[in-house]
């Protein structure tokens, strides 16, 4: 699990309570928060599965680059 995905699930954990009073604003503003956090845990994990995804772009890339450089290596030396 990565640093993003441990901070989806903790965000996903935040209690839902309304402690900002049974009053028009702070039903309104419990809305807003609640709409707030579902978009960032929403972004967080969009970025971690990106991440996830470039790392292994990144693996196979430089897996690629390793082999081209033995076979130029190799084909120096014959």
């Amino acid at each position: 699990m990565t640093e993003l995905d441990s901070a989806v699930s903790l965000i996903g954990s935040v209690n839902w309570v309304n402690y900002f009073g049974d009053c028009v604003e702070g039903q309104r503003f419990h809305k807003a928060l609640q709409t707030a956090v579902a978009a960032l845990r929403e972004q967080l994990s969009s970025n971690a599965d990106s991440a996830s995804q470039l790392s292994r772009m990144c693996v196979l890339a430089g897996e690629a680059i390793d082999a081209s450089d033995r076979k130029g290596a190799a084909d120096i030396a014959t």
